[in-house]
């Protein structure tokens, strides 16, 4: 018996290639990887597969096609993958500063990227409201707002909801505050507040506000969106925590500190004005950059990987958010309500 290596210096490469593929767990370099390994099956095919020690073509008047075909379309399928993962790593620029301000915001409340910030606000829109104006009345003209989020950026609105006695309750909505909470249900974490009897809200002073339809909401709520879908639920998990632990008193922003003097008449959010800080910089230094790399590297893939962590409850509540909405009996209108269903932003003032 004899043994030889049998395989030539191309083929080798690749197989190298596809080793460090094998190893790899983040799509990126996978791709990378796997791009690389088939332009090396390529180049062997284009030289027909010349043995150790030799790069050059032999045999010009063979071609091996299937060598050639194969390694060009898969590597083509690869490149493009690639190409649009490298592009998602671009530096992101926002159009104005009330953009940079809001992803301020969103990023210190829930960690979301840039990349995923744009395009949420391409599915949103600004809305200026002045003072005394409507802002959603579920008995009125703006009713079909009542099934859209808002996220409050500069000015106070009051909410009005009915209670099961037959009065009404209100509660004050200041910057950085999200309204209506059970649109988040689509995001497919149960939160509930799905029949919460809200009447209006209404601005009290200049408002500027940013809001996106229950489509849109959907939209970033889709597998499609895996990044954006997550970090909405941060910021969501963000908006609940803060009904408990804030007080009319004291209400805090995302740091720990103090809201900005004059939050409670209108001001803009400290998450909103202050710049990052040197600890909030995604910055990314070349030792950094190293340890990422050996971590994104494992021989033994860990278990769990692909499983979906998405809880049964929220995606039930997900499913009666977007059946309701294309019902006559809107999802704030509803009054049969055992008790009133509080936003966090009631539970705040429910504190005074």
């Amino acid at each position: 018996m004899v043994l030889v290596y049998g395989v030539g210096i191309w083929v080798t490469i690749a197989n190298a290639w596809f080793f460090m593929a094998a190893i790899g767990t983040d799509l990126l370099w996978l791709r990378f990887y796997l791009f690389a390994a088939y332009v090396s099956l390529l180049i062997a095919g284009l030289t027909n597969f010349p043995p150790w020690g030799t790069w050059h073509r032999i045999n010009g008047d063979l071609w091996i096609l299937g060598g050639i075909l194969w390694p060009f379309i898969v590597g083509l399928f690869h490149l493009q993958g690639l190409s649009v993962l490298c592009w998602d790593e671009r530096p992101v620029r926002l159009a104005s500063s009330d953009d940079e301000a809001l992803w301020r915001l969103a990023y210190r409340r829930s960690g979301m990227g840039r990349l995923e910030f744009k395009q949420a606000l391409k599915l949103g829109r600004w809305r200026r409201f002045r003072k005394g104006e409507v802002i959603f009345d579920t008995q009125g003209e703006r009713a079909a707002s009542a099934t859209s989020l808002h996220l409050l950026v500069e000015g106070v609105a009051v909410l009005t909801a009915k209670r099961d006695e037959g009065n009404s309750a209100t509660s004050s909505l200041y910057s950085g505050y999200l309204f209506n909470l059970a649109v988040c249900n689509a995001f497919g974490v149960y939160i509930g507040l799905e029949r919460a009897p809200i009447e209006k809200v209404v601005a009290t002073t200049d408002c500027l506000l940013y809001k996106w339809d229950l489509d849109a909401v959907e939209k970033m709520a889709s597998p499609a969106c895996a990044a954006l879908a997550a970090a909405w639920r941060n910021l969501v998990l963000y908006a609940v925590g803060a009904a408990f632990s804030s007080t009319c008193d004291d209400i805090y922003a995302s740091n720990g500190d103090s809201e900005v003097p004059g939050f409670l008449e209108g001001a803009r959010s400290r998450d909103l004005v202050e710049p990052l800080s040197e600890e909030e910089q995604q910055r990314i230094h070349p030792w950094s950059w190293l340890k990422w790399f050996v971590l994104m590297h494992n021989p033994i893939v860990p278990s769990g990987l692909r499983h979906n962590s998405m809880p049964n409850s929220g995606m039930r509540a997900r499913g009666r958010l977007l059946a309701s909405s294309t019902t006559s009996d809107t999802l704030l209108s509803h009054r049969s309500s055992t008790r009133l269903h509080m936003t966090y932003s009631e539970k705040i003032a429910s504190h005074c």
